[in-house]
């Protein structure tokens, strides 16, 4: 199994048809008015995926490493559906998985979200996590 690509978006799901839509896609910074602040976001990751690995488990999840080195969990082994490709068998087919996750950041600097697949970490994301600039009027009223 192979990542074709993984990207963080605000909102992202399959249609009836099968097609991936995402919205507000591949940011890499976000802004906070103060922290800790609490974010929810997905990670859409797309592998490609040969005759020979169909039916076999195939498992996907996040860890987190935050600006002070400490990497955890942030979302638990999740199955990949496949599926053999609908006209021909023996070509390798693409399949998608989008998980949702909610993050404290507890301070700003630079996070990583890692994407590990069978327990291979297959890309990481880098997020970063700052202070949002304050209205320069607002900044004035307060000093």
């Amino acid at each position: 199994m192979e990542l074709a690509f993984a990207f963080p978006a605000m909102n992202a799901d399959h249609s009836t048809e099968g097609q991936l839509w995402a919205a507000i896609v591949d940011f890499d910074r976000i802004a906070a008015p103060s922290f800790p602040v609490f974010t929810q976001f997905c990670i859409v990751a797309k592998f490609r995926v040969t005759p020979e690995e169909i039916g076999l488990p195939q498992l996907v999840r996040l860890d987190l490493t935050r600006p002070n080195g400490v990497r955890s969990q942030v979302s638990g082994d999740q199955q990949l559906n496949t599926v053999r490709h609908p006209t021909d068998p023996a070509r390798s087919t693409g399949a998608t998985i989008i998980t949702s996750v909610g993050i404290v950041f507890a301070e700003p600097g630079d996070h990583f979200i890692h994407v590990i697949a069978n327990g291979r970490e297959v890309q990481s994301i880098s997020l970063l996590v700052e202070e949002a600039p304050r209205d320069r009027e607002q900044a004035v009223a307060d000093d």
